[in-house]
């Protein structure tokens, strides 16, 4: 199934790490029953970002900082077959109970990780 084009994307731009963040990220108290999906380069310094583990690192109103793993990066939609070096890739943020629970700001970050052996 290709990407719903009535979804929004918001971009994150690695050169200044700045986030079009939504207006807001769900209800109050919602559960895993709305997904962000962000837009990033797929390549960035000499390396193809969708090969990294990812995490978006979250603070909720409360102070505490939460980890939602990245299940997957599309590489797919947003491919640019003839300059790949342009190519983006697509970051789902499946909303959890913990972002939600509070009223109020949640800032957030993505962060990639080169792990070596």
């Amino acid at each position: 199934m290709a990407f719903p084009k009535s979804k929004a994307i918001y971009d994150i731009d690695l050169e200044t790490r700045t986030i079009t963040p939504p207006p807001f990220l769900s209800v109050e108290k919602d559960h895993e029953s709305s997904t962000i999906y962000f837009r990033v380069d797929r390549y960035y310094d000499y390396m193809d970002l969708s090969l990294l583990p990812g995490v978006i690192q979250y603070i909720t109103p409360d102070g505490a900082t939460h980890y939602y793993p990245i299940p997957f990066y599309d590489i797919v939609t947003e491919q640019d077959v003839e300059e790949p070096a342009n190519s983006k890739m697509l970051v789902p943020w499946c909303v959890q109970g913990t972002a939600t629970q509070f009223v109020g700001d949640v800032t957030f970050s993505l962060r990639f990780f080169s792990v070596e052996q």
